[in-house]
């Protein structure tokens, strides 16, 4: 006999593939023997062909704040790896506590389970899931009943174990944030929000308070931020490099307390708990709006500063030109340019700074529709020579006049 479950599960995807994912009609056998857990496998790394399978894995560690399984398949993972990983996760669990929130505690046994298991089967296409945490698992009577995060084991074996800890601390912060508002608040952080703490877990808690060089690589060598594509409307890879580019910015400005009110931030919206935590850290931005902060921030990253206000400790950021001459800009897009745009929309705010027009879509509606900007091509449109230039404004004032949803439904 079968159960079936309507739900949302939060997924880690690396490479080609998005970073969080929602899977529906996902079947489940209605009982487990002792020692098995459901979990679900993707087809070549594919994360709309995954099946549902019952796993029986060995319990091969338990640690203060962890219970360690391994699946035969992945029994090939080195000791010393599963020390690194788990020794990490010890060692960030109290500071992303206290940072994120507490987490359930369904099983009552005070700690979470981490399963390795080859998530991925048969031949990867462009990507793989890397890891994922199911909020069924939270319901009781429904999942495995257990707070849990599914690891990939052999991207144990064939990425860097630093990487595996990241993912690992990702969807912590998924699961903590399930508490916190699904259950607590009775109502689901907006997706970019919630991916974007799962960053700015990353980067505090794995990566030693360094921007993550994958995400980097990725803002880096990606044109479709350069035609405009950034998080607030998440559905790209892109999208987890520049909210982790964009929750550094902030962890470099206000250090890891307006990360902290980020998270416990009772607003309605996610734009709405940045803009609580920026007046709240930020002196100089306490009358700072959410477009106020995205231009400041996107200032940040082409004047590419390694200290002061807006600037970072130190980064190689690549120019953000639009070579382009249209552009469709979401809610939270932007485009930078030397060329004046064209467009007839309120929602659209453009300022022209030292030469270089910033042009973004200020709306704060998740699901709001594009709109169409027109840029004149400039044969010399490039933004490389204005690197270095300061374009921040000087004093105060003039900053903060010049700077430059998903809800998770699980049903039965």
């Amino acid at each position: 006999m079968f159960s079936k479950l309507f739900s949302t599960i939060l997924i880690s995807c690396l490479f080609f593939t998005l970073n969080s994912c929602s899977l529906t009609d996902m079947t489940y056998p209605s009982q487990l023997g002792s020692g098995e857990f459901y979990a679900i496998q993707f087809k070549g790394g594919d994360i709309d062909s995954q099946e549902s399978i019952i796993l029986k894995p060995r319990k091969i560690m338990e640690t203060d704040k962890t219970e360690v399984f391994l699946d035969d398949k992945g029994s090939n993972i080195s000791e010393e790896n599963i020390h690194f990983i788990i020794d990490g996760f010890e060692e960030a669990y109290y500071g992303m506590v206290n940072t994120f929130g507490t987490h359930t505690d369904i099983d009552n046994n005070g700690k979470v389970i981490i399963i390795f298991f080859d998530i991925n089967i048969g031949t990867l296409s462009s990507g793989y899931i890397a890891g994922y945490f199911s909020s069924v698992d939270l319901i009781k009577g429904y999942g495995n009943a257990a707070e849990i995060l599914y690891v990939d084991s052999a991207n144990v074996n064939n990425k860097s174990r630093e990487a595996v800890l990241g993912t690992v601390i990702h969807e912590f912060q998924h699961l903590i944030d399930y508490n916190m508002n699904d259950i607590r608040l009775g109502k689901s952080s907006d997706l970019w929000i919630n991916e974007a703490r799962s960053e700015a877990a990353n980067i505090i808690f794995a990566q030693n308070g360094e921007m993550n060089k994958s995400r980097l690589a990725i803002y880096n060598n990606y044109n479709s931020i350069k035609n405009g594509n950034y998080f607030y409307k998440w559905d790209n890879i892109t999208d987890a490099a520049t909210s982790s580019l964009f929750m550094y910015w902030l962890y470099v400005q206000g250090d890891k307390e307006i990360i902290h009110d980020i998270a416990y931030s009772r607003q309605s919206y996610g734009y709405q708990s940045v803009v609580e935590a920026v007046s709240k850290n930020i002196s100089t931005r306490k009358n700072a709006s959410w477009d106020d902060i995205l231009f400041a921030w996107l200032l940040s990253n082409q004047a590419n500063k390694t200290s002061g206000l807006d600037g970072y400790s130190s980064l190689d950021l690549n120019s953000k030109a639009f070579a382009g001459v249209d552009a469709n800009l979401y809610p939270g897009d932007a485009i930078i340019s030397t060329a004046k745009p064209t467009f007839s929309s309120s929602n659209i705010r453009t300022e022209n700074i030292s030469g270089i027009y910033i042009t973004l879509n200020k709306s704060t509606d998740i699901n709001g529709k594009s709109v169409a900007i027109g840029v004149p091509y400039l044969k010399n449109q490039n933004l490389e020579d204005n690197q270095n230039i300061s374009i921040i404004p000087k004093t105060s004032e003039d900053r903060i006049k010049h700077l430059p949803q998903g809800r998770i439904k699980i049903k039965f």
